[in-house]
This record gives C-alpha cells, structure tokens and sequence, in this order.
C-alpha cells in the first residue's frame, strides 16, 4: 500500500501557510511607511516580523529612530494648542468615526491580530469589537465629562476649577492586545485634547499601523498623531522622554520595563500611567458550582493563549472541590492546539516567541521536581511555532516560582486552602495587585473573599474583568494610575483652580 502524499498536520500546516500568504504582501505594504504626525514616512531602517505560529512567514516593517520622534514631537507640540481647543463634541466624533472604520473593517483587523500575534480568528474578531465598543464608551465618556459645567469644572464664588489636557502623550503598549490597548490609549489622549505618540510592540507593528491610518483616513489632524514601531525603543523614547515638550507617557508592559520608563521620566518629571504584570488569583469559594467554577477558570486562563496580565495565574480551590480539579484536569487533556485562521476554530495557539516558550517550560519543570502532578493536553503541538502544551499542576504550594511568577502561557498552577481566611491570604500573598477573580453561590462568602483582595480589578462569577465602559488598572507591582472611563481621562488631564471673583 503506498504512504500518503503527506499527513493531515501537514497538509493543515501547507492551508495556514496558503491563507497566510494571502495577506502577507498586504501586511508588507501596511508595515513599509510609519505614521509620522499623521503622514506616511518611509524610513532607510526596517525590521523583520514573523508570525508566532509559524515562524517562517516573515515580513520587514519600517525602523522608526530618533529623528523620526524628534519630528513627531515637533508636529504633536504644535498642533498641541488647536487640538486642546478643539470642541470635545468634535474630538467624540473623530473617534467615533474611527470606530465604524474598524467596525466595517473588522475581518481585515482580525485577520492581521491573528497573523502577528498567534491569536485565533474568533479571539482576534473579539479583540476588535471590544476595541470598537470602547472607543465608543470613551467618546461619550469624554462628553460627559468635558461639556459645560459638568465634572471636570466647578465652580463657587472663590473658585473655579478647569481641567486642561496635560499636552504630548507618548503611548507605548505591547503585543498580546495589539489593537485594543494602541486604540483605549490613543482615544483617551485625542478626547482630552492631547495630541499621541504610539510606540507598539516591535512583534505587532501591523495592527497598530492599520488603525493609526484608519485614524488618519477618518479626519484625525495633521500633527495629532503618529504611530512610530521601532527595534531601537531605548534611543527613540529616551529622545521623547528627554525633550520637555513631552507631557505624559502612558505605558503596558512589564514590571521590569516599567520600573525603566519611571527613571527614564524623572528627569522632567512627567505624568506616567503604569499598567504592568499580574498574578491572578481565581479563588473558588466553598459553596461553589463546580461545573461554572471550571468552565470559568478555563476561559479566564485561557485567553489570548494565557498571554494576559489579567490572566488566571493561580487557581485556588478549597481542599474537598475535587470536582473541580477533575473537570479541568479532563478539559486541559482534550484541549485542542494549533494556529488557525479557520473563522471556526478556535484553538490553544503559540506564545510569542521561542524564549517565551523555554520560560513557560522551565515553570512546569521545577514545579514537577518539587513534586506537583501536571495533566498535560493530549493532542500533539504542531511541529512548526512556539508551543507550550496546556498543563493543569497540581499540588502547587504557594512559595514555588511557578505560583509567585506570571506564567504567561497556558499553564495554571493548583493551590488549595483550609478556609476563606487562608484563601485571601494566599491570593494577596504576591507583589501583583492587577485582578482577581471570585467564584461562589454563598453570597457572604463570594463578597467576605471579593472585599479582601488587594487588586485593582476583581471578576465575580464571570471570567474577564475587562469592560467597555469600566476604569482599568492596578495597585502594587502591577503598577497606577487607570485607563478607560472617566478615571482612565482624568489621566490626560490636570486641574487648574482660579482663586477670586471673577466678576
């Protein structure tokens, strides 16, 4: 009997690599001009991006540099004036504009997240819609906020109290949410009359680009913004950081580059908002539905491939709910692994990069010889991209590394606790503070464990703690300062008090 022509994973892994290269000679063109104070620049440098699920398909992207910074600081600096003038009902409607662009766009943007980010088409689809609803929630936001007398001015017969936007913003973000966090922060300067300098992530610098020329294409003006991915972050935000002009900088990433961007600031002692690393507890109260608390836990580990700072990093679980490990245990060997562009599919995909992988490994490897017990997925990971197997480990005692570092992958560490006071502990027993998740069906004990957590963010029942309209952002480590909301644009502004009668 003749061998087959080729194996179905490699007859799969040739279909991904066809649609991929669908879109590639696109994805080169979006990647060959940066946006530089609201025109396309094509500089002498670039760089070489390849897809996390298949590392072979790559593509070069403009180079930004310091002179392109010092231009675009330029530009911003003096548009800077007319744009904080600019009526707020103008500034809701630019971005409101932007966000029926990417509505109408939606399958494009999904299709470029899932090429550079390793993110399946359904999970890439939800980021752009979540994205499209919170550049819409921000815009009316902003109007409430910043329209006549309302919060953002008060007044007696000695005081008047006026926010003004605090000028320049650089905006630097990275690659697991490569739209949706470039679009919350560019939107959240533009409404508050900030004009924004956006530094993506060097692994994701075509989402990025594609809605920078959206925002352009929809009647953003000229100086107001400039998207600048670079391989030389150091030498191009230290030329912005060290200009006085600079006003704000607002950056997601992690703990480590975060506590580098507060030195690089305080020279001149800029405005800084800080969303940084986490060490999500999902503690599981012990009245609890066993089948919710484990689909719950899944989905919020899960999500983006486990690459989230408000992933589920510890699972908590009391020492009976062996139910609940049961269930998840069966779940994470059944888990299906690849990288997809199938609309229907929706897989455990790759983590960005090789070092990412060999770090998620080494967690699991340590964890087994202290003696945890790890339920691995059973299917076979493809031969091509950077994949982790989706483990369960249980047995995890709080002090290990893998319970007190964020893993960053599909894997989810067990813990177990005698009572609820124990279980707080453990979940605030960290230097994160960003979210936290609480499953239960007693309500005292749900609110006794949710009002004891030293987190930012905390989900009840429910497995995102990311809302549309609902202020983002840690305490601790996991850094300050808020994105999203009316709190999220008070960020971009400062408050100026006139002391006497003005009549």
């Amino acid at each position: 009997m003749n061998a087959p022509l080729a194996t179905t994973q490699e007859v799969q892994a040739f279909q991904a690599f066809q649609a991929v290269q669908d879109v590639r000679d696109r994805l080169a063109d979006l990647c060959a001009e940066l946006v530089v104070a609201g025109r396309s620049v094509r500089p002498e440098e670039s760089f070489t991006v390849s897809a996390p699920g298949m590392p072979t398909l790559t593509w070069s992207c403009a180079d930004a540099g310091p002179g392109d910074a010092d231009r675009a600081l330029d530009a911003a600096w003096s548009r800077y004036p007319g744009w904080a003038a600019t009526p707020v009902s103008e500034r809701a409607a630019l971005v409101r504009r932007w966000a029926a662009r990417i509505e109408d766009d939606t399958d494009r943007y999904a299709t470029v997240i899932a090429v550079e980010a390793g993110k399946s088409l359904p999970e890439a689809r939800r980021e752009t819609l979540f994205t499209v609803a919170t550049l819409r929630a921000l815009a009316d936001t902003a109007e409430d906020m910043l329209t006549g007398a309302g919060p953002g001015a008060r007044r007696d017969r000695m005081v008047t109290v006026r926010q003004r936007p605090l000028g320049p913003v650089l905006a630097i973000t990275p690659w697991n949410f490569p739209l949706s966090l470039a679009a919350r922060k560019t939107a959240s300067a533009l409404l508050t009359g900030c004009p924004v300098i956006l530094k993506p992530s060097e692994r994701t610098p075509a989402s990025a680009l594609l809605m920078g020329r959206d925002l352009v294409a929809g009647g953003a003006p000229e100086g107001s913004v400039s998207v600048l991915p670079t391989t030389r972050s150091a030498d191009l935000t230290g030329a912005l950081t060290d200009d006085p002009r600079l006003r704000k900088v607002s950056f997601t990433g992690s703990t480590e580059v975060g506590r580098a961007v507060l030195r690089a600031t305080a020279r001149n002692i800029l405005r800084v908002s800080l969303e940084l690393g986490g060490n999500a507890p999902f503690v599981v109260c012990p009245e609890h539905d066993a089948e919710k608390a484990a689909s719950g836990a899944l989905a919020a580990k899960l999500a983006n491939n486990g690459q989230a700072c408000t992933a589920a990093n510890r699972l908590i679980v009391p020492e009976d709910a062996r139910r609940v490990r049961t269930l998840l245990a069966e779940r994470f060997e059944e888990l299906r692994i690849g990288w997809s562009l199938d609309p229907a599919a929706s897989p455990v995909g790759p983590v960005i990069s090789a070092e990412a992988a060999a770090r998620v490994e080494a967690l699991v490897s340590d964890a087994l010889a202290r003696g945890a017990q790890v339920v691995r997925a059973r299917a076979e990971p493809p031969e091509y991209g950077h994949y982790v197997l989706p483990a369960l480990v249980l047995g995890v005692e709080p002090h290990w590394p893998i319970a007190r570092q964020e893993v960053f992958g599909p894997v989810l560490p067990v813990l177990t606790y005698r009572d609820l006071d124990e279980a707080v502990r453990i979940a605030d027993g960290t230097e994160y503070g960003l979210a936290a998740y609480v499953y239960g069906t007693a309500p005292a004990e749900v609110a006794r464990v949710a009002d004891g957590l030293d987190t930012g963010l905390v989900a009840v029942n429910h497995p995102s703690v990311s809302h549309p309209a609902a202020p983002f952002g840690g305490v601790k480590h996991s850094g300050y300062g808020r994105e999203n909301a009316a709190e999220g644009l008070s960020e971009y502004m400062s408050a100026t008090s006139t002391i006497g009668n003005l009549e």
